[in-house]
């Protein structure tokens, strides 16, 4: 049985693993695993996330706004930007090497002969490490659409849908339907559920969450972002604009601007307004995790030596949009230069099409995986 004692040999085998995609019977067969390792039921409150963009920005903005709030948090977001270890996070703290050799181990004894792949090891680690540590509430972000994720074999207290937008379409469906019929998956009987865009649901979400008689709460009706200025843009006038949230109940006023997009910054609130009763969170600790939230790579800028960087994870059409938006924002004079890496599952095209009348010069690279498309075929596509 394979073991190892360092974490990059670790990662080194896992992504040698030719199991990119969930095998058959995954979820049968993580929760078989969970099971003989103790992990099921979870035992704390669980806020599960997913969507085509804005997962991480939820995430990121819950883990703060409940840490401010004094609850002890875990979270599990992917991908990562530097280090595999900010995955799994307690306390906002990234697990730590030992830690995550240790509960790998642990999986692969655990497993004898059922095949897991890098995203399952992964998400089963961040279970073993949370139950190592006490804690009030874990978030639980989706890798790939929802209802075959590996982070469904976990029942949420509330489950959040940013939004739904054409993306993995070769596995989640062609059709904004069929996606959310996916996504839709990670919807509990009788639990709340948070829609996190200004375009109308798919009649998919809406019939399940009927079904499973979840009361469903969207953007736009039944909670919404009131500001000076336009509603549902990247752009950030300036740091102190500020902005109102107008929920069910709960109506905050003059709020600070965080780093993300309003919508998402608002369904966080609605959410936290749902779990109010069981997690009770106050206006301070609402306001102290918006000025408190760090993400980094999303629309982020960097300004070194009079050159300004914008930083973003866009690897979809409807996330290059919005960096498009930005971009023309910043209104920078002189050139503008992009450098670009993806992977071969995206929609290289409809997302580059966005940026090539802003480009004055291209670098493209091949990324160190071998899922990634190569320099030479992101050059033909920014060429055409």
């Amino acid at each position: 049985m394979t073991n190892f004692t360092t974490l990059q040999e670790w990662l080194t085998w896992l992504e040698s693993l030719k199991i990119v995609r969930s095998p058959p019977k995954a979820s049968q067969n993580l929760t078989t695993i969970a099971a003989r390792l103790n992990l099921l039921p979870a035992p704390y409150k669980v806020i599960t996330v997913t969507g085509t963009n804005g997962k991480g920005s939820c995430a990121a903005l819950l883990e703060s706004i409940y840490t401010a709030a004094n609850y002890k948090i875990g979270t599990f977001t992917s991908p990562h930007l530097l280090q595999f270890n900010e995955r799994i996070r307690t306390q906002k703290q990234n697990a730590s090497n030992k830690s995550i050799c240790l509960a790998f181990n642990k999986i692969n004894q655990a497993r004898e002969t059922i095949e897991l792949n890098y995203f399952q090891f992964s998400f089963l680690a961040a279970l073993i490490i949370f139950k190592q540590t006490p804690l009030d509430l874990i978030i639980l972000e989706v890798g790939i659409g929802g209802r075959h994720d590996a982070v469904n074999i976990i029942d949420p207290d509330l489950s959040i849908i940013t939004n739904v937008e054409l993306e993995h379409c070769d596995v989640l469906g062609e059709t904004r339907e069929e996606i959310g019929m996916e996504k839709a998956g990670i919807m509990r009987k009788s639990k709340p559920a948070i829609y996190g865009d200004s375009k109308p649901p798919p009649e998919s979400i809406l019939s399940t969450a009927k079904q499973l008689c979840v009361e469903l709460y969207c953007y736009k009706k039944d909670y919404n972002v009131v500001e000076p200025h336009i509603l549902d843009s990247a752009v950030e006038p300036q740091n102190n604009i500020e902005w109102s949230f107008h929920g069910i109940k709960m109506q905050l006023e003059k709020l600070p601007r965080p780093k993300i997009l309003l919508k998402n910054a608002a369904t966080v609130l609605m959410a936290v307004e749902v779990l109010n009763k069981t997690l009770p969170v106050t206006p301070f600790s609402i306001i102290t995790g918006l000025k408190n939230l760090h993400i980094s790579g999303r629309c982020q800028i960097i300004v070194h030596d009079g050159i300004t960087l914008l930083i973003d994870v866009a690897h979809n059409p409807a996330a290059a949009k919005i960096l498009q938006s930005k971009l023309h924002s910043l209104n920078i004079s002189g050139k503008t230069y992009a450098v670009v890496g993806m992977l071969q599952d995206k929609d290289i095209r409809h997302t580059l099409n966005y940026f090539i009348s802003d480009i004055d010069q291209w670098f493209v690279a091949t990324l160190n995986t071998t899922r990634s498309t190569t320099a030479k075929q992101l050059a033909n596509e920014v060429l055409k």
